[in-house]
């Protein structure tokens, strides 16, 4: 049986003196310590150095193989290449009360094996200041600049053709009542080219719109838009653009969402009325998801579109997609996309050899398949396959391509 120790005692029976605590030492140190304590204004941490939390890093490395780079037809011999892109970029978010500044940038550079006249780094970067001004007002303020090479596709002599576009923009809203907003809108764009000069252009671009805003947040909007775009060193393709209309943005259950909008556009250039456009346009998606791991996306279009700024003239654009997302495991899902567009090109300007382009009716195809696995929290793994094919009455403007890549990003 353990013994309970006992407290020693002294030869007569009584407890031995106490040994004396020294406090002044403990007291000393105690003191210096709350002296050299910095006060609570000195370690407060700024409200803006508080949101560098939201700072959102990343990079990627791409390795990628084309079976058609330069997108040629068949019979201009081996058009295949392997290229890598390395990609860095960041973005963040600031708040000061009310307020919001978002910023966002990334740069990459892609070295081809084969076609390497063809490197080049290109980029982009956006700045938007999401600003509130008491109970009514609203609205956004921002600049965004990007560079990048111009699609093989829309070039019929290919070449390493740089598009650098800077665009300004800014946009009021008043509520009107707590369910209608009224606002307005202007943009401007600078368009420019290493190369094709010609294509050179500054868009200015004015809106409004009159929007209902439901108390689940679903929109249905009214808009009306007009843009005049003055072309640099072609005088003679000159246009001003109006399109009025309604768009809605709405979610139908707790399944599924439709966003919409159609309406009626013009065309009106300044030289030459042929190439005047005048008709209905349209656009509506509607996207499903049948469960928190599932989903599909339907869209349906038909518009006038000058390639993202990179032909003189335009095309009326019909086309149909689907994009269906399923992730079967935790950490790993797939995706896919298939899209089908009719494009008549009835701007009735001139190509790079000189020939009208009126009558040129092209039909693209893309099937698309990717694979994404997440093995760790800020490590994502991609594989991609694609398969695109253009078909047209037009020579040399019929071309397929295939191309596999896989992507290794990081973010934080």
């Amino acid at each position: 049986m353990a013994r309970t120790p006992q407290r020693p005692s002294s030869a007569d029976g009584r407890e031995p003196p106490r040994p004396r605590r020294r406090l002044a030492p403990l007291a000393l140190s105690l003191l210096a310590m709350a002296m050299c304590r910095p006060s609570a204004a000195e370690t407060e941490v700024p409200k803006w150095v508080e949101t560098l939390k939201d700072l959102h890093p990343q990079a990627s490395v791409t390795a990628t193989t084309d079976s058609n780079l330069l997108r040629n037809p068949d019979g201009l011999g081996d058009r295949s290449d392997r290229y890598l892109t390395l990609q860095a970029g960041f973005d963040t978010e600031f708040k000061f009360s009310r307020q919001r500044l978002l910023l966002d940038a990334s740069v990459y550079r892609n070295d081809y094996e084969r076609f390497s006249e063809f490197n080049h780094v290109g980029g982009d970067a956006k700045v938007l200041w999401k600003w509130v001004l008491g109970r009514l007002w609203e609205g956004e303020f921002g600049y965004s600049y990007d560079h990048k090479q111009r699609d093989f596709a829309n070039e019929l002599l290919p070449s390493n053709d740089m598009l650098s576009r800077h665009r300004l923009q800014a946009s009021a809203n008043r509520w009107l009542t707590t369910r209608w907003r009224l606002g307005a809108r202007i943009d401007w764009a600078d368009v420019s080219f290493s190369d094709s000069e010609e294509l050179d252009k500054t868009i200015l671009g004015y809106g409004a719109n009159l929007d209902y805003v439901s108390k689940a947040g679903n929109t249905l909007s009214l808009r009306a838009t007009y843009a005049s775009a003055d072309f640099k060193n072609r005088d003679d393709r000159d246009y001003d653009d109006l399109t009025l209309g309604p768009s809605v943005d709405w979610k139908l259950s707790g399944k599924t969402r439709l966003s919409a909008s159609a309406g009626y556009k013009a065309r009106r250039h300044d030289v030459a009325d042929e190439r005047d456009f005048d008709g209905f346009v349209g656009r509506v998606s509607a996207t499903w998801k049948p469960t928190g791991k599932s989903s599909l996306k339907a869209t349906a279009w038909r518009d006038i579109s000058n390639l993202d700024d990179e032909i003189a003239d335009y095309a009326v654009i019909e086309g149909i997609s689907l994009e269906p997302r399923w992730q079967f495991m935790p950490k790993t899902s797939l995706r896919g996309l298939a899209s089908y567009e009719n494009r008549a090109f009835d701007g009735g300007q001139d190509d790079e050899l000189g020939f009208e382009t009126g009558d040129r009716r092209d039909r693209v195809r893309v099937l698309e398949l990717g694979l994404d696995w997440e093995p760790r929290r800020y490590l994502e793994l991609g594989l991609s396959f694609r398969d695109e094919s253009r078909e047209s009455n037009r020579a040399l403007r019929e071309y397929d391509s295939q191309s596999l890549w896989l992507t290794v990003s990081a973010g934080f």
